[in-house]
């Protein structure tokens, strides 16, 4: 009678605990529901008005979770992975941000990063509110990154006081701020691999879209040699060292993504067609720093990152997809610069590119890569012994 007791009573408590915690737990969960629904409201987003813990947006699939299949559809992944990442939203729109930027200009001009700055400094308003930090959240490397960034800030704002043109002084110092606004838009709160993989490759695909649309206006031009300079190409950045550095900033992600084995055989080779077409319209403008940079990237690519035998193996195709079109692409600047028939230049080398990307990017298709198929042979282990357990139990 004792133990029975005894047993009762610490069950009782059990019982009490569990319900407190319970209780703790599920008010920490509608908070912090609460807070993500800040930012998908003030980014036009409809969340569900009676959440719950297996959906938070409306007609969003459950967490992803050993009982989903493998091959669970994609906008289902997609909204899973803006749920559990809500800070990409704004994430997304900077980057957004940041592809209409390079369709005009590259955002040089005062008319185009100034307004941009003011909704990039409106986007982190929206998600520090949405998501608070604290500051112990932050990793110290990346709370000195941002003390370096303001002070650079605040020095080019006191450069003013002895600028010989306060004017040209002021304009430079706001742009620092714009910067300080995407580091920390970006850097504050940490993406999983999902989300980051997400931003990444949509701000590729984006870029890429928008290389293919400048290569074919360029061709279709009713007077072409305009748009270079010197036998350079200056479109869309009015400026031939900044338009190779457009095209060079994406192709590294471009190439990478393509070497990646985790991704669908479609957008492998997407991303390697991609990375034939901006690296022959970064050839275009023949800029030397452009060059220079390829080959500190290289090294850098091969020396940290891993998975070096797939990127070798992608890099063969496209570097022979670009070596085959060099001489057509380089004939035009020669046509332009010492006189010639520039459109019919420009027509070969438009039809040269597009053949080799697509031939590149149907060969990377084809290709097998071993990284997928790991993945899935060490889910099926893991999902027995699950199994195993649960019968166990």
């Amino acid at each position: 009678m004792i133990h029975a007791g005894s047993a009762n009573a610490v069950g009782n408590s059990l019982s009490a605990a569990s319900r407190r915690h319970c209780t703790r737990r599920s008010e920490s969960s509608e908070s912090s529901i609460q807070r993500e629904s800040v930012i998908a409201s003030s980014l036009g987003l409809t969340p569900d008005p009676a959440p719950s813990q297996a959906s938070f947006w409306q007609g969003m699939a459950p967490i992803v979770s050993p009982e989903m299949p493998f091959n669970a559809g994609s906008i289902a992944r997609l909204r899973e992975i803006l749920r559990q990442n809500p800070v990409a939203i704004p994430a997304c729109g900077a980057l957004a941000l940041f592809v209409i930027w390079a369709s005009d200009e590259a955002g040089y001009p005062l008319t185009h990063w100034a307004p941009g700055g003011l909704i990039l400094l409106a986007l982190l308003a929206i998600t520090l509110y949405a998501l608070p930090l604290r500051a112990r959240e932050v990793p110290p490397a990346v709370r000195v990154a941002m003390l370096c960034l303001a002070l650079y800030a605040a020095l080019s704002f006191l450069s003013i006081l002895w600028a010989q043109v306060p004017g040209d002084a002021w304009e430079g110092a706001d742009r620092t701020l714009v910067y300080l606004f995407v580091f920390s838009l970006f850097a504050l709160w940490p993406q999983s691999g999902p989300s980051a993989a997400l931003l990444l490759g949509a701000w590729t695909i984006a870029m890429v879209v928008l290389a293919l649309f400048a290569l074919l206006h360029v061709d279709a031009a009713a007077h072409p040699a305009t748009l270079f300079s010197e036998g350079r190409l200056k479109y869309p950045a009015d400026y031939e060292n900044a338009c190779a550095a457009v095209w060079c900033m994406v192709l590294w992600p471009a190439l990478l993504l393509s070497a990646s084995g985790r991704l669908p055989w479609a957008l492998r080779g997407l991303f390697a067609a991609g990375t034939v077409l901006l690296a022959d319209l970064a050839l275009l403008s023949q800029s030397r720093g452009s060059l220079f940079a390829t080959v500190v990237m290289l090294i850098l690519v091969f020396a940290l990152l891993p998975g070096r035998v797939r990127t070798f193996a992608v890099l063969v195709p496209v570097a022979i997809g670009v070596g085959v079109t060099a001489p057509t692409v380089l004939d035009v600047g020669d046509r332009v610069l010492h006189g010639g028939d520039v459109p019919a230049a420009l027509h070969s080398a438009t039809a040269a590119i597009l053949v080799a990307a697509v031939l590149v990017g149907a060969m990377v298709a084809a290709g097998r890569p071993r990284s997928r198929v790991a993945v899935r042979s060490t889910r099926r282990p893991a999902a027995a012994c699950t199994g195993r357990s649960a019968r166990s139990q």
